[in-house]
C-alpha cells in the first residue's frame, strides 16, 4: 500500500509540474503562412531597392516560396562559424540519444493522461523552429543535425554524448525581410529558450511518468526502444528507467518551486531571458537544493550583441562583470552545466571536490578568443535597401550633439589597454529612468551559502556569491590541469581579476550595427529606433515580438505576420518602456531635448552606416575596474582570521597567532599590480579612506576581501 501511494504521489506531482506549463505551449501554434488580409501577398523582391515611405506596407514573399539565407559578412570563415555555432561549453540538456527519441510533450492534459497517444518527435526540424532555432544542415560538427546553438558534448568531456546549448544559441541573429533571412553571428536571437528548454524537460519528464507502475508505458516503451535499438532488452530497459528517474529530479524540484512560488510571473518570450535571475537561482537554489535562496525573477533582458564585447571593461547590462572567463563560467553554469556542490544524499561535499564542474573551460577560452575577430555587420542595401549618404551626415552631427557623450567609443589610456580597449558609460538607473526592476533584484539579492561553504553562514550578496562559485570552480579546473599563473592570466583574459559589482546603474555602449538588434533597451520594451528617439507616451505600449519581418524604415519590429512570437506588454513588471527619453520637458529619464520628425529619421539613416561615418572618439580614460572598490587578498597560508579593522586609510588583518599585519591601498587609475591591497611594513596611510569591508572565503589559494575607499 505504501508503495502504490508513493508512486501516485510521483505521478500527481509529476502530472501537476507538466500541466501547469503545457498550456502556454498548446497555445503557440506552429509557422502559418501570411494571410492575404495582412498585406503580405506580393512578387518576391531581387536587387537594391529605395527605401518605402513610413506608411507603406511592404510586400513580402508568395506563401511557400523558399526563403533565402545568408549570412552577414562579419570578418568569419564557414569553418569560424560552425565552430561557434556547435562547439560545447559543458551545459547539459540531456543526453542526446534521449532528445532525438523523446516525443513532443503532451499537448493537453487528456493527451498526458492518453498511453496510446503519440506526438511527433521533439527534435522535428519545423517543431524546434516554432521556438525561434534555427535550423542548419548536418556537418562534421553537426552530426546530428541540430539547430545552431545545440552542441553535443565531445570525448574529453566529463559529460559527453550530451546536448546542450551554448554561447550561439541566443547569440546568433535572424533578420526577416521579403523572402531574405540575414543571419548574424553575435547577435541577439529572437528565440524564445525558456520555452524550448521547459518543452524539452516536459518530454523528458513524461516519458518518465509513463515509465511509473501504474502507467501502461506506451510512450515509455517508444522512448525506450529508440534509445536502445539493438541492445533493447528488460535489463536495459530497466537500467534506462533508473537513469531517467534520477535526471529528472533536479528538474522536478525546480519546476515544482518555480510554480509554486510564482518565480518567473513576467514572460521572457522571444529574444529574452531573465538572465542574472536565472543564474542566481539555478546555482544556489536548484544546485543547493534550497528552496529559500529562489528569488522571483521578473526582470527579462535582451540576449546582446556580441561583436566588440571583449574591449569592453565591464560587460552585462548593468556593467556587473569585468572577467571575461567569470562571466562565461556564470553564464555556462545558469544554463545547464553541472557541479558537485552536494552529495548523492544532498550534504555539501568537501573542498576541493565540490567546485568539480562540467563547464567546457578550453573551449570557453577559446570561443572567446574566436570572438575578438568578429566584426559588427554593415547595413546590407542589397536586402535592406540603399542609405542617403546626405540625409546620414545631417543624422552625425545630430548624433554628436544627442548620443555621443554616452555612446561614442572611450578609450582606456595606457597601460590599462592591455586589459580593456573601450570603458563603458556607466549611468545611474534614476537618472536613465529605464526600468529599474534589472539592476533592483541583482543589486538587493540575498543568498544562504551554507550548503555550498559546509558551515552556518550569514547570508551573502550576488556580487559575493556570484564571484564565490565562478573564482573556485574556474581554480578548480586551473589546479586540475597544473595551469601557471601566466596561463591562468590568459585564461581569465587579459589577466583581468574577478571583479563583479552589481549596483543601481546601466551601461551605455557604442552603437555599431545596432540597426540589426531590435527590440531596444536593455528590456526589449521599445519596438524600433524612431520610437526610442522619441517621447515616452508617443512609444507603442504593446507591440509582437517574434519572427516576423524586419521595418528598415524605423529599423526594428515590424507588424505580426504570423503566430510565431508573444505580445510584449510594456504594463507588466520588468517590462517598462520609460527612460532614455527624448522631451521638451525635464525630469528623471529625459536625456535629451525634442527631435522633429525629420532629425529623428536623419538619425535613424546614420546609424545605418554607422561603421563608415564612425564617431570621433571620446576623451580617453584610465582603467578603473572596480571604481571605489578594491580589493584585499590574504594568502591562504596565513593562520586563521579573527579581525578586519579599518583605520585612517589603512586596514590592519588580526591572525589568531600573528600580530597585526597592515594592508595599504596603492593607486587605482590604472589596473594593475598597484590596485591591490598589499602588506606594508609600519603604518602607511592610504589614497583613500575605507568605509566599508565586508568578506567571504573565496578560494582555496586566498581570501578576499572588498573594501570600499572613497
Amino acid at each position: 500500500m505504501m508503495m502504490i501511494r508513493k508512486t501516485l504521489a510521483l505521478l500527481l506531482a509529476s502530472l501537476a509540474f507538466l500541466w501547469t506549463a503545457i498550456e502556454t505551449l498548446a497555445q503557440r501554434p506552429g509557422p502559418t503562412a501570411p494571410s492575404a488580409a495582412s498585406g503580405t501577398s506580393g512578387p518576391k523582391r531581387s536587387g537594391p531597392v529605395s527605401n518605402p515611405a513610413p506608411t507603406k506596407t511592404t510586400a513580402r514573399k508568395s506563401a511557400g516560396a523558399s526563403p533565402i539565407v545568408t549570412w552577414a559578412e562579419q570578418g568569419w570563415t564557414p569553418e569560424q562559424r560552425e565552430f561557434y555555432h556547435y562547439t560545447s561549453q559543458g551545459t547539459v540538456l540531456m543526453p542526446v540519444e534521449w532528445f532525438m527519441a523523446l516525443e513532443q510533450p503532451p499537448t493537453d492534459f487528456l493527451d498526458l493522461l492518453n498511453p496510446f497517444s503519440q506526438q511527433p518527435l521533439l527534435s522535428n526540424a519545423e517543431y524546434l523552429s516554432r521556438f525561434g532555432l534555427l535550423p542548419s544542415p548536418k556537418s562534421a560538427l553537426n552530426p546530428w543535425g541540430l539547430p545552431i546553438g545545440l552542441a553535443v558534448a565531445p570525448d574529453d568531456s566529463p559529460v559527453r554524448g550530451t546536448v546542450g546549448t551554448t554561447c550561439s544559441a541566443c547569440h546568433t541573429g535572424e533578420i526577416r525581410y521579403q523572402g531574405n533571412h540575414l543571419r548574424i553571428d553575435g547577435n541577439q536571437s529572437m528565440a524564445d529558450m525558456v520555452s524550448f528548454i521547459e518543452s524539452a524537460y516536459k518530454s523528458l519528464i513524461a516519458a518518465n511518468v509513463s515509465a511509473q507502475p501504474l502507467s501502461l508505458g506506451f510512450r515509455w516503451s517508444r522512448f525506450s526502444k529508440r534509445v536502445l535499438r539493438k541492445s533493447y532488452s528488460m535489463e536495459s530497459d530497466r537500467r534506462l528507467r533508473q537513469e531517467v528517474a534520477a535526471f529528472v529530479k533536479p528538474f522536478e524540484w525546480e519546476g515544482f518551486y518555480s510554480t509554486t512560488l510564482g518565480i518567473y510571473p513576467t514572460r521572457e518570450g522571444y529574444g529574452r531571458t531573465d538572465a542574472i535571475g536565472r543564474i542566481g537561482n539555478r546555482v544556489f537554489g536548484t544546485r543547493l537544493q534550497e528552496p529559500k535562496n529562489l528569488h522571483v525573477a521578473n526582470a527579462p533582458v535582451n540576449f546582446p550583441q556580441l561583436w566588440d564585447i571583449w574591449k569592453f571593461d565591464w560587460v552585462q547590462y548593468d556593467g556587473s562583470v569585468a572577467q571575461p572567463m567569470s562571466r562565461n563560467t556564470g553564464e555556462a553554469l545558469g544554463v545547464g552545466a553541472l557541479t558537485e556542490f552536494l552529495t548523492a544524499d544532498g550534504s555539501p561535499n568537501p573542498a576541493p571536490g565540490k567546485w568539480a564542474t562540467s563547464v567546457h573551460f578550453e573551449n570557453l577560452e577559446k570561443i572567446e578568443t574566436q570572438l575578438q575577430s568578429l566584426q559588427a555587420p554593415r547595413w546590407p542595401r542589397h536586402i535592406l535597401g540603399e542609405v542617403d549618404m546626405n540625409r546620414a551626415k545631417q543624422g552625425r552631427s545630430l548624433f554628436a550633439e544627442n548620443c555621443a557623450s554616452c555612446h561614442a567609443p572611450r578609450p582606456v589610456l595606457p597601460p590599462g589597454d592591455a586589459m580593456a580597449k573601450l570603458a563603458v558609460t556607466m549611468m545611474d538607473a534614476d537618472t536613465i529612468g529605464t526600468d529599474p526592476q534589472r539592476v533592483i533584484n541583482s543589486s538587493q539579492a540575498q543568498y544562504d551559502p551554507s550548503k555550498l561553504l559546509g558551515v552556518p553562514s550569514e547570508k551573502v550578496s550576488l556580487t559575493e556569491g556570484l564571484r564565490t562559485v565562478t573564482e573556485n570552480t574556474k581554480n578548480w579546473y586551473y589546479d586540475t590541469v597544473g595551469f601557471t599563473p601566466e596561463q591562468r592570466g590568459f585564461y581569465d583574459g587579459f589577466d583581468r581579476p574577478n571583479a563583479v559589482a552589481f549596483n543601481m546603474k546601466y551601461k551605455a555602449v557604442p552603437l555599431d550595427g545596432i540597426w540589426a538588434t531590435a527590440p531596444y533597451l536593455h528590456n526589449g520594451s521599445v519596438k524600433n529606433i524612431y520610437d526610442l528617439l522619441s517621447p515616452v507616451n508617443q512609444r507603442a505600449k504593446k507591440f509582437w515580438v517574434g519572427l516576423s519581418d524586419y521595418d528598415p524604415v524605423y529599423l526594428g519590429l515590424g507588424p505580426k505576420s504570423n503566430d510565431m512570437g508573444f505580445e510584449m506588454d510594456t504594463i507588466q513588471t520588468g517590462n517598462a518602456n520609460w527612460g532614455h527619453e527624448f522631451n521638451s520637458t525635464k525630469g528623471p529619464g529625459v536625456i535629451g531635448r525634442l527631435l522633429s520628425h525629420d532629425e529623428k529619421m536623419a538619425l535613424i539613416e546614420y546609424l545605418k552606416v554607422l561603421p563608415e561615418l564612425p564617431p570621433n572618439d571620446l576623451p580617453a580614460v584610465p582603467l578603473d575596474w572596480l571604481g571605489p572598490y578594491s580589493m584585499l587578498a590574504v594568502p591562504s597560508s596565513q593562520p586563521l582570521l579573527t579581525e578586519v579593522r579599518v583605520e585612517a586609510g589603512t586596514v590592519t588583518v588580526r591572525f589568531d597567532t600573528e600580530v597585526d599585519r597592515t594592508y595599504q591601498l596603492e593607486s587605482t587609475p590604472s589596473l594593475g599590480p598597484d590596485a591591490f591591497w598589499r602588506p606594508v611594513g609600519g603604518t602607511v596611510t592610504g589614497t583613500g579612506a575605507p568605509q566599508m569591508v565586508t568578506g567571504l572565503p573565496l578560494t582555496e589559494h586566498q581570501t578576499f576581501f572588498r573594501v570600499r575607499a572613497e
